[in-house]
């Protein structure tokens, strides 16, 4: 057999860029990645993610639960609110009734001593407890303000869409990717 000379051999087109690489230092470098892939670490690392995204998932339920607990909340307040003054309008015209039947000129006096002895306490016991409604009235008010304000500020603080975990460790959860 003829033995052709170098230039022969190897025909190279020059329109084209070519490089010689040698593989070895490749094939350690794929090696490295597959041992950092298979290690210990790697393994804790994506375990550690694991349990955060449980972690996350599960405060965000805790904030549902809380806003829907909140709301509920907030919506018994307000019936209890309406309820607490119809029962003060109907005290104030129980108060006025027995005003206008103190005013009344029974002629006896001793029918006046009795209505004076019994009907004064009951108008002060009535009157504490108009003004006491009011209060836990003024109260229930500030209460459902704060609340109000404190669910805003728990809105505000929910995570921010943009700052989602890569789609690859998603998908390994099997939580499809919802942004």
């Amino acid at each position: 057999m003829k033995t052709k000379n170098k230039q022969e051999e190897v025909r190279i087109n020059m329109d084209n860029d070519y490089e010689i690489n040698p593989i070895s230092p490749m094939r350690k470098i794929e090696r490295k990645l597959e041992s950092l892939e298979n290690s210990q670490l790697s393994k804790r690392i994506e375990t550690f993610t694991d349990k955060m995204f449980s972690v996350t998932e599960l405060n965000q339920k805790i904030i549902d639960d809380v806003i829907r607990s909140n709301h509920g909340l907030r919506e018994d307040l307000s019936v209890l609110i309406g309820k607490i003054e119809t029962l003060t309008k109907k005290m104030e015209s129980f108060m006025n009734l027995m005003n206008q039947a103190m005013e009344i000129d029974v002629g006896t006096n001793a029918t006046k001593d009795v209505i004076n002895t019994i009907s004064k306490p009951i108008m002060q016991n009535i009157n504490e407890i108009v003004q006491q409604n009011k209060k836990t009235n003024d109260a229930l008010m500030q209460s459902l303000d704060e609340m109000l304000k404190t669910m805003k500020r728990m809105q505000f603080s929910r995570p921010i869409p943009g700052n989602t975990p890569p789609s690859n460790i998603l998908a390994r959860r099997r939580i499809p990717e919802q942004f």
